[in-house]
């Protein structure tokens, strides 16, 4: 009984095929979807647009992202002039915001610890007159010679 459900089944399938091929006259005449498929220009077409639609869609799809996220804007004048990570997920930044630099210490929370100068500020600082170091040194010998009381002469 089963085989003849099966020799059943390929008889309208075989009579659906012949049918099919019957209408090649008019196939002929005006072009088919096998047709179509088979044009490699056609198929160029269909890849290319299906190509642009997908980076639509990508590109769609990063800008609810960023959105979403907060990335990707513009951050106005706050920039990090330095950052160095003291642990895991625990860094200390330097950050500039208009002429004002902040040292701040990033974690489970941000803390501001300390106002640093501004750029002009160490520039200003930079151009300060070198001192020779040995002069400095004897400087400060003298400094605590005297804080002693001791005298120069008699020590050396």
């Amino acid at each position: 009984m089963a085989k003849a459900g099966v020799r059943g089944w390929q008889t309208v399938a075989a009579g659906c095929f012949v049918w099919m091929r019957s209408g090649d006259a008019f196939a002929a005449t005006s072009p088919t979807v096998s047709d179509i498929a088979g044009n490699p220009v056609w198929t160029a077409l269909k890849l290319l647009g299906s190509l642009a639609v997908l980076i639509c869609f990508i590109v769609l799809f990063i800008r609810f992202l960023a959105k979403r996220a907060h990335i990707g804007g513009r951050a106005g004048d706050l920039k990090v002039v330095a950052a160095r990570q003291i642990g895991p997920g625990k860094t200390v930044q330097v950050i500039e915001w208009h002429t004002q630099r902040f040292l701040i210490g990033v974690g489970e929370q941000v803390t501001l610890l300390a106002d640093l100068p501004t750029a002009a500020e160490d520039k200003a600082a930079s151009v300060a007159p070198e001192v020779d170091f040995a002069d400095l040194l004897a400087q400060r010998l003298r400094q605590l010679r005297g804080a002693r009381g001791e005298s120069e002469a008699g020590r050396w």
